[in-house]
């Protein structure tokens, strides 16, 4: 851009529209990242909460059994 001897208006105008597409893709990819880790931190707490119910149901009935 700078090499071909476009104008200043033109220039900037194109300054403007890369910066403009470089904010949105920025914030896109922000929030992508934010979903992700809220929604795997999530996905692990849920893992742990069913491993531990799986365990209290074989306890329970261990613990029947020996009754």
């Amino acid at each position: 851009m700078f090499s071909v001897g476009l104008d200043v208006d033109t220039r900037a105008y194109f300054t403007a529209a890369t910066m403009i597409i470089a904010v949105k893709i920025s914030l896109v990819f922000f929030f992508y990242e934010k979903m992700s880790c809220q929604f795997s931190c999530l996905i692990n707490n849920v893992k742990f909460f069913i491993l531990i119910a799986i365990v209290s149901v074989f306890k329970a009935r261990y613990y029947k059994k020996k009754k």
